[in-house]
């Protein structure tokens, strides 16, 4: 009898440390609810038809573990026209910084998301994230030569913004690295 009992405690322990024990989504998952997350924001707050794909996602500090998710923060760049001015070059390039929530839930930090912080970039439209550490992305875009058109940029750059301690974005370097070509 005590020897059944002892059976009967190991898998109820064992059945009820898998029901308590989380898991966090896989990576596509994880892509997918950062990507709907910030598609329904950034068209909240643009003209709409902002479209993100995954190479626009930087995991500054990737969800890992389902306890310590409130700690997991990506940045999501996108391009939109905030304020909707319409025209040449109001198109401009934006960042979203998205967190976990409750549960798995997947939501934009708005207080630290365009245009409630400033994304002071020198291209008007980014090309490339290049890679990124929690405070810091490397960028690749386009920026304007003299003779260029206000919808035609034509040097090619790779910059380093870094974000402060109010969550603004600030150029910290930046190197020519050619011409686009026609």
């Amino acid at each position: 009898m005590k020897k059944s009992l002892g059976y009967l405690t190991i898998a109820v322990s064992l059945f009820s440390g898998s029901l308590l024990a989380e898991e966090v989504p896989s990576v596509k998952e994880i892509t997918r609810q950062i990507i709907v997350a910030t598609t329904k924001y950034a068209n909240a707050v643009s003209c709409g038809g902002v479209q993100i794909t995954p190479k626009q996602i930087a995991a500054l500090a990737p969800y890992k573990d389902f306890y310590a998710r409130d700690e997991a923060e990506y940045a999501v760049l996108w391009h939109g026209d905030i304020g909707c001015a319409g025209g040449t070059a109001t198109t401009t390039p934006e960042i979203a910084i998205v967190k976990v929530g409750t549960g798995d839930s997947f939501m934009v930090d708005a207080q630290h998301s365009s245009p409630a912080i400033k994304f002071d970039i020198p291209v008007p439209y980014v090309e490339r994230l290049v890679g990124n550490n929690r405070d810091s992305l490397i960028l690749e875009g386009l920026e304007y030569g003299s003779n260029d058109s206000q919808s035609s940029p034509s040097i090619r750059v790779r910059f380093v913004v870094m974000r402060d301690n109010k969550g603004n974005w600030k150029t910290v370097s930046k190197e020519v690295r050619g011409y686009q070509r026609d």
